[in-house]
C-alpha cells in the first residue's frame, strides 16, 4: 500500500463533522469550552473566597494573640516600678496598637504597608522581622 493510500484511509477513518455540518460542530465545541471556562471561573472564585476567609481568620487569631501577649507583658511588669514598668507599658501599648491595626485593615492593605515600610526602612524592617520571629518562636513553645 502506498503512502498516499494510507493517508487517505486514515483520513477516512477519522470522525468528521456531525450531520449538521461544521457550523453545528464548531458551535457545540464553543459552547462546551465556554461551559468549562465558566465552571473553572466559579471554582477559582470559590478557592479565592475560601483563602480570603482563612487569611481573615488567621489575622483575627494573630490580633487575639497579640492582645493576650500585651496583657501578659503588663501583668509581669506592672509591679516592678521604674524603667521596667515603663518599658513594659510602652511595649504592651505598641502591641495593642498593632493588634487594632490588624483588626481594622484588610490583608492586602497590611501587606502593601509592610512592603512600603520595608522599602523605606530596610534595616528596621530586618530588625523587626528578627524580633517578630523570636517572639513567635517563644509563643509557640
Amino acid at each position: 500500500m502506498s503512502d498516499e493510500q494510507e493517508r487517505h484511509e486514515t483520513r477516512a477513518d477519522m470522525p468528521g463533522p456531525p450531520p449538521g455540518g461544521m457550523g453545528e460542530w464548531e458551535k457545540g465545541a464553543g459552547e462546551s469550552a465556554q461551559s468549562k471556562a465558566e465552571q473553572l471561573k466559579e471554582k477559582g472564585a470559590e478557592y479565592v473566597e475560601s483563602a480570603g476567609r482563612q487569611v481573615e481568620a488567621g489575622k483575627e487569631q494573630a490580633a487575639g494573640g497579640m492582645e493576650r501577649a500585651a496583657e501578659m507583658v503588663r501583668e509581669r511588669t506592672e509591679g516592678k516600678g521604674g524603667m521596667t514598668a515603663e518599658a513594659g507599658a510602652k511595649a504592651a501599648e505598641t502591641v495593642e496598637r498593632a493588634s487594632g491595626y490588624l483588626r481594622q485593615h484588610r490583608a492586602g492593605e497590611i501587606w502593601d504597608d509592610i512592603e512600603k515600610y520595608a522599602r523605606e526602612h530596610p534595616a528596621q524592617a530586618l530588625a523587626g522581622a528578627v524580633v517578630a520571629g523570636f517572639v513567635i518562636g517563644r509563643m509557640l513553645r
